[in-house]
């Protein structure tokens, strides 16, 4: 577990490599700032490990500092504040990935197996252990619960779950997964229209799969390397491990249209600010390069886009894309 917990680690941090690529634009868009939210008071102090934002445009930011979920109306205003650091239902050991659908919250520690689900006012309905560490989470059209977890089993990360109970109804086989620590890592993203994208945090790959968990097709955003590059750790206990020197893709959205977005990572142009729009067919439509470097992003609509920036993670800004 702590090999799986330090590599996991190493290919977050990632995220802040940079290396050239050439790629054209084929479309140049302008990101108009609307909103900043940020730490004014300890009150709105945070370290925004995830966002969500609400169709009524309500924000909401897995706190890493007071390990919370803190809401903010469309203005930028803390409107409530849930959870704590603890082990009891309702507490958390380091906040991670969130999901919410239009009655459920589902809410992950950070490096861990343990989620739990709650409904809209934040009243504990059950706490789920997954099959191993979960890296991402949403929930389908139907609030069915789907978990990216690492288990180190090849076709064994991607799981659907029950809403009555804790037990899993179906294991996707994902195409590209092999079981390997790393390039079994990706981010998990689901249309309103039931279109579950999966976006390889180290390999050029995206699957799309049906919400019965039927596969549809798979494709690469064009001009980037198809796998990141790796190299030895020399040092100490991990000596023959092998680990990323990069990545591909930093993020993974889909937005009500179904179109997808993509952050860049290492071998982008711009890494961490070059925004790859592609739709469900796998055709290519922009590369939208952002004005800051980008950890996180919430597709509200075609437009808006909800970001989180900054070194230590405490910027939460909305752009409107032009």
């Amino acid at each position: 577990m702590k090999l799986i917990s330090f590599l996991l680690i190493i290919i977050g941090s990632l995220l802040s490599q940079e290396a050239n690529n050439q790629h054209q634009n084929l479309f140049v868009a302008r990101a108009q700032h609307l909103l900043t939210i940020t730490s004014s008071n300890k009150d709105t102090l945070f370290r925004a490990y995830d966002l969500y934002v609400s169709p009524g445009g309500d924000i909401y930011i897995a706190d890493q500092v007071e390990d919370c979920i803190k809401i903010f109306n469309q203005n930028g205003k803390l409107i409530k504040k849930f959870g704590k650091t603890g082990s009891k239902p309702g507490e958390f050991n380091t906040i991670g990935e969130i999901a919410i659908s239009e009655n459920y919250i589902a809410i992950s520690d950070y490096i861990s197996s343990r989620l739990q689900i709650f409904s809209k006012d934040f009243k504990h309905i059950r706490t789920i252990y997954a099959q191993g560490i979960v890296f991402d989470l949403a929930f389908d059209s139907d609030e069915f619960l789907w978990v990216g977890a690492f288990t180190g089993k090849k076709n064994k990360t991607l799981f659907k779950y029950s809403k009555e109970s804790n037990k899993i109804i179906q294991i996707i086989p994902l195409k590209h997964s092999s079981g390997d620590q790393f390039k079994d890592i990706f981010f998990l993203a689901i249309s309103k229209d039931g279109y579950v994208v999966i976006a390889y945090r180290v390999l050029n790959r995206i699957e799309v799969w049906d919400k019965s968990g039927k596969f549809i097709r798979d494709f690469q955003v064009p001009g980037l390397k198809s796998e990141a590059d790796s190299k030895k750790i020399s040092t100490g206990l991990f000596s023959s491990t092998r680990v990323p020197d990069g990545i591909i893709f930093g993020f993974c959205s889909v937005n009500d249209s179904g179109d997808i977005f993509l952050i860049g990572g290492s071998y982008s142009e711009n890494p961490a600010r070059d925004l790859y729009v592609m739709n469900i067919l796998g055709e290519f439509h922009a590369r939208i390069t952002m004005p800051e470097k980008v950890w996180k992003f919430y597709m509200q609509d075609k437009t808006n886009i909800y970001v989180v920036s900054g070194k230590e993670l405490n910027f939460v800004k909305k752009y409107l894309l032009r």
